[in-house]
């Protein structure tokens, strides 16, 4: 989720939620190609044993081999490709969900990610692969501090997450069309770009679109979409045939949506007060207007949410955020 998954938020939802794995922010791949030095923190995350992907986008499929070497090299478990995303700004350049109208450059997208990363694999280095000098310098002094279980040269699965079609449901055409590709895995957003987020998801088609994909490439299937909880999810997986679901919206303030563990008003607090303090050591001064949005999330259920939402919109450092919490984690545990 754009501007949402950031580190701090991934190593919460890790630590809280204990999902089976992650997704990085969307990254644009023309960006990691042109050097912009401040994508890589997009790319951050902290040391964890559970599995995290490298979720890339963009329209020249050039740029995603310098992209997939870039996420091979920083010690990624995989690269997913965003095919889905309905934001204008980025379809009106032919990236996201605007790739559902152009086949051949999808196709040639998901191809050039697993040129880029073999060529790693095989030890090419990423300035042979033309990835910018400031780049190679970010990514080496990354590469110093991964685990040893993350320094190899290794092939990742490509997966791709996208919608079931533009202006309509098309997505059994739509699969076919990427199946030349051959990606290693798909994801299913049970919406059209047209709906964007609005009405409900589709799981019917993306169960249509699942029993098609598993008896054609026999790869693995996730769905997405409107998912309150961890039962929410497996229901509808269960129901549509696919092999997990992924959570977006609904993570948001609330890890244990990955678990059947419902939470105290007391527990939401706590953690919120270590996201606010992941958030403050990642992002320093810059982050403290963009906590709020996780943090309305974890004071949603206390008996006097809307006060202290009003008290955090307000607030502009972090010492007055944490102030907030910590009063209404004390207030809390009386």
């Amino acid at each position: 989720m754009d501007g949402v998954s950031d580190m701090p938020f991934r190593t919460i939802t890790e630590e809280v939620g204990q999902p089976a794995y992650t997704m990085t922010e969307f990254t644009a791949a023309e960006g990691i190609r042109a050097g912009a030095l401040r994508l890589l923190s997009d790319l951050a995350y902290s040391p964890s044993l559970i599995p995290v992907v490298a979720q890339i986008f963009g329209s020249d499929p050039e740029a995603f081999v310098q992209a997939a070497a870039v996420s091979a090299a920083l010690g990624f478990d995989g690269i997913d490709i965003n095919m889905g995303c309905p934001a204008k700004n980025v379809t009106e350049h032919g990236a996201g969900a605007g790739l559902i109208l152009d086949p051949p450059r999808a196709r040639a997208i998901i191809e050039k990610t697993r040129e880029g990363m073999q060529r790693w694999a095989d030890g090419a280095s990423l300035a042979e692969l033309g990835v910018a000098p400031s780049v190679i310098d970010a990514v080496a002094l990354s590469r110093e501090s991964l685990p040893a279980n993350r320094q190899g040269r290794r092939v990742l699965p490509i997966s791709v997450k996208t919608r079931l079609g533009y202006r309509e449901i098309t997505v059994v055409e739509w699969m076919h069309e990427l199946f030349p590709a051959k990606p290693d895995a798909i994801t299913l957003h049970g919406r059209t770009l047209a709906q964007l987020y609005k009405g409900e998801a589709h799981w019917d088609a993306i169960g249509q679109a699942t029993t098609v994909i598993k008896a054609e490439l026999g790869i693995p299937v996730v769905g997405n979409g409107d998912i309150s909880s961890l039962d929410d999810g497996i229901q509808r997986a269960t129901l549509a045939g696919t092999d997990g679901f992924l959570v977006g919206r609904a993570s948001m303030g609330n890890p244990w949506v990955f678990t059947r563990h419902t939470p105290t008003i007391h527990e939401k607090l706590t953690v919120a007060l270590r996201h606010l303090a992941l958030h403050e050591e990642f992002w320093g001064e810059r982050g403290v207007l963009t906590v709020r949005k996780h943090l309305f999330g974890y004071i949603s259920s206390h008996p006097t949410a809307s006060h202290i939402r009003g008290e955090l919109a307000r607030a502009t450092t972090y010492t007055q955020v944490r102030a907030i919490l910590e009063e209404a984690h004390t207030t809390t545990s009386l």
